[in-house]
């Protein structure tokens, strides 16, 4: 960005002319000048951190699409096949994240999303499948005349995240697969691990 911000309020936006993969930010007293906080914020979109948030354009999304699935990012036409998507976002909750671009297929064509009131079924859906519970950051806009949801899932600060009788997915690639023994192994390890370490400051 390359220029000091002033903070007037609680929260501050201010416009990217790209999206860099991060950048450095240090909070500085405005009295004092001494610096306050620090943070490194990653904006490798779409996965950020839980007080740090982008207002996702058009273009983003076109590039996205065009880009294909990775292991951060899928497309479904819609929500009409329920074990699939839920089995994404799980595996989304339980790797490092990711999007989920609905009312797109599979060979990045834009089709539009059918389901009438697509939110609120995304966010019902999860809510009765999820263990424990999955909050997405939903957001619909209109590509080519066509109704497009994005749906980001972010890192889940309490994993494992499971879909209710079926298990732990995980994100392997451009697919969602159930997590092996050691791969859950290891989820509980760290989880312990965090759990005795002192918890960072968040500002």
């Amino acid at each position: 960005i390359g220029h000091d911000i002033v903070f007037d309020e609680e929260s501050k936006s201010f416009p990217l002319e790209f999206t860099p993969d991060n950048f450095d930010v240090y909070l500085l007293s405005r009295k004092t000048g001494k610096l306050v906080d620090y943070r490194r914020i990653n904006l490798r979109w779409p996965t950020l951190q839980r007080d740090v948030t982008i207002e996702v354009t058009v273009d983003e999304i076109l590039e996205l699409i065009r880009r294909g699935e990775n292991d951060r990012v899928e497309f479904k036409q819609g929500i009409s096949k329920i074990d699939e998507f839920v089995e994404t976002v799980v595996a989304f909750s339980n790797t490092s994240g990711g999007t989920i671009l609905l009312g797109v297929g599979d060979h990045s064509d834009i089709v539009g999303i059918g389901e009438t009131k697509p939110e609120e079924t995304v966010r019902n859906v999860l809510r009765s499948h999820c263990e424990p519970p999955v909050e997405p950051d939903v957001k619909s806009t209109l590509i080519d005349q066509r109704p497009i949801l994005v749906v980001q899932i972010k890192e889940g600060e309490n994993k494992p995240y499971t879909f209710r009788g079926k298990g732990v997915y995980v994100r392997s690639g451009s697919t969602d697969r159930i997590a092996t023994r050691d791969e859950l192994d290891e989820i509980y390890d760290r989880k312990r691990s965090e759990s005795t370490s002192p918890r960072r400051r968040y500002w």
